[in-house]
């Protein structure tokens, strides 16, 4: 018995269009052998065999995800949370040598959001700092809030200056809490020299006065990227094949390929 399947370094290719050999997408000609020799027979996606590869020679860029079957993009408003609320077992004191649970509601009394704490006295304020139709920096529209974080909120906004693109703000939760301030500037340091097409882009560093205590707030504002969680198709009917699931983790892996090599050279 024979059939026509794609080989590359002597070996079948498997079914997701990749050399089980050196991890390559495979493109050329079909050879026809005898399937009666292969262990398991497998024939490869024609619609992925074309060996093009990411954005700066990287796998699992743009032209890999160009072959995947369109997705209809959600309205990005549609993926705001409505009523914002951060979760109350995770309120913390921003003060290191306390660090006790603040905030926490007591005999059927609601939980507060902002206020100080009962152990050390260091304010506190874990609801969101921008809301919607705030102009950020004189240029950032607020939208509205998208998520949380462990350390901020995400906010969408417009940018007016550039005919009006979605773009993500992040802020942090709690502003006095100094390791998390710490850690939003070296994800700001971080961040401004990744240059990888599968790394989201941080385009501007810009400040804001919090209307509550009139203390000024950093925010990073960062490349807006539409689409759905994981989470969110297994949620749904959406049919997430082998070839999704390849392109995705490539995707993923050239990534953390690339921070590793970038933090082995920075050291």
């Amino acid at each position: 018995m024979t059939g026509e399947i794609l080989m590359c370094h002597g070996e079948p290719v498997s079914s997701t269009g990749f050399c089980d050999v050196c991890g390559e997408r495979v493109a050329g000609d079909r050879q026809t052998v005898a399937t009666s020799t292969l262990s398991s027979p497998t024939v490869g996606f024609t619609t992925m065999a074309t060996g093009r590869r990411g954005f700066d020679g990287e796998p699992g860029g743009a032209a890999e995800f160009a072959q995947l079957p369109p997705l209809d993009m959600p309205d990005p408003a549609g993926a705001l949370l409505l009523d914002p609320h951060y979760p109350e077992h995770r309120q913390f004191c921003g003060n290191p040598a306390c660090h006790r649970p603040v905030g926490r509601g007591y005999q059927g009394q609601p939980p507060l959001t902002h206020g100080s704490c009962g152990h050390c006295g260091l304010d506190f304020d874990f609801s969101p700092k921008l809301k919607p139709g705030d102009l950020l920096a004189g240029r950032y529209d607020v939208v509205g809030w998208l998520a949380h974080g462990g350390l901020g909120w995400v906010y969408l906004a417009k940018d007016t200056a550039l005919e009006s693109i979605y773009v993500a703000i992040k802020g942090v939760i709690n502003p006095t809490d100094a390791q998390a301030r710490e850690l939003a500037v070296v994800e700001r340091d971080v961040l401004i020299r990744l240059q990888h097409v599968n790394i989201v882009r941080i385009s501007n560093f810009v400040h804001h006065q919090n209307p509550r205590d009139g203390k000024t707030d950093d925010y990073l504002v960062m490349d807006y990227v539409n689409g759905l969680t994981l989470r969110q198709m297994i949620k749904t009917s959406a049919e997430l094949t082998v070839t999704h699931v390849v392109t995705y983790g490539r995707a993923i892996l050239a990534a953390l390929d690339y921070l590793h090599r970038d933090r082995c050279t920075a050291t």
